[in-house]
């Protein structure tokens, strides 16, 4: 399992450790995974001993490289999935 895994994160919301991974924190880290030689990039990059970055799980789309060599983001997509996370019953 722990090979599995690549980045390990944790966000804050209020100064605590939040329960789950915000959408917008997964999909800046997907995205800067894909951006060679950033931080994230280099973590992945170690994690998996140099295969591709490239596996398409966070759904990042770009231009041609900009300014200052950088790519510029043209969109990034994130799947949810439809599990059930409650199944109860109210009365009023």
């Amino acid at each position: 399992m722990e090979e599995d895994v690549d980045v390990v994160i944790h966000a804050l919301s209020m100064g605590v450790v939040h329960k789950a991974v915000p959408m917008t924190v997964g999909l800046c880290l997907g995205v800067a995974a894909r951006i060679k030689d950033s931080v994230p990039w280099t973590v992945v990059n170690q994690a998996r001993n140099g295969e591709s970055n490239n596996r398409g799980e966070e759904g990042a789309e770009f231009e041609d490289v900009r300014d200052h060599g950088l790519p510029k983001v043209k969109s990034a997509t994130v799947i949810r999935t439809g599990r059930r996370l409650m199944k109860g019953m109210v009365w009023w």
